[in-house]
């Protein structure tokens, strides 16, 4: 989890983010495999959620080596 900073907006928001398996052997990793499932589960989850008490999904973004959310 990180604190970022929304240069559109100004405010402070937080980003959760995972590494993504980058050889054919991290890919082999049912661990790692499964946190980047899970994040992009609940990225889905959260996309069509709206509630006070339940965090405000902005969107996500993924790079090469990055999921974020």
């Amino acid at each position: 989890m990180y604190l970022a900073l929304n240069c559109t907006t100004g405010d402070m928001m937080a980003v959760k983010q995972v590494e993504l398996p980058k050889t054919a052997s991290d890919r082999d990793d049912t661990r790692q495999t499964s946190v980047v499932n899970a994040i992009k589960s609940e990225s889905e989850t959260l996309k069509d959620l709206d509630h006070p008490n339940i965090v405000q999904y902005l969107g996500f973004e993924q790079t090469l080596d990055y999921f974020s959310m």
